[in-house]
């Protein structure tokens, strides 16, 4: 069942043409982040959530904490589509991304030291890159050792861009009827 629910709530850039599958099913671009590839996946996802949340949500307000994690669930989506057409992704990621570079905008606008913010962001957008090159010494080929870790840096850019995006917003209409 796994599987099944997988395959109907992952993001591929096919399910936005019908002309090549048949079906036009947009809802993907944010249902993707309701699926993982396995319990280390979703618990780092979710961790980072817990994370980022208890310190975004209350200065955000609930309603605004929530646009923001689906607009750069959006995001991240929009980069697959847009860098890594072929591929097919699951995982919350991206929108973690976005809260990550959120915090970072937001954080420098009222005045917070945000390197650690910034650290953070810089080491989990490298690491991809880092497995990828240790695979490599192994396999003897960067591109198949990259396949193999299955991390879409893609979907962290665009989720890291959107939420950086979103947050500038925020940051400029600080009011939570603005």
């Amino acid at each position: 069942a796994g599987r099944t629910v997988t395959a109907w709530l992952g993001f591929s850039t096919v399910t936005l043409y019908p002309e090549l599958s048949g079906v036009f099913q947009p809802w993907r671009l944010v249902t993707v982040t309701l699926v993982h590839d396995g319990i280390w996946h979703i618990g780092l996802n979710m961790l980072a959530l817990w994370f980022m949340g208890r310190s975004l949500e209350p200065l955000l307000g609930s309603a605004r904490f929530v646009i923001l994690y689906l607009m750069s669930a959006f995001g991240g989506s929009v980069a697959v589509a847009l860098l890594a057409p072929n591929s097919f992704v699951v995982g919350a990621s991206g929108a973690i991304f976005g809260l990550f570079g959120a915090l970072l905008v937001i954080g420098r606008h009222l005045g917070a030291n945000i390197k650690v913010i910034a650290i953070l962001i810089a080491i989990n957008f490298a690491l991809p890159f880092v497995f990828a090159l240790i695979g490599a010494i192994g396999t003897g080929s960067f591109a198949q050792a990259f396949a193999a870790i299955q991390i879409s840096w893609q979907s962290h850019l665009g989720g890291l861009i959107a939420g950086a995006a979103v947050g500038f917003v925020y940051a400029r209409t600080r009011r939570r009827d603005q």
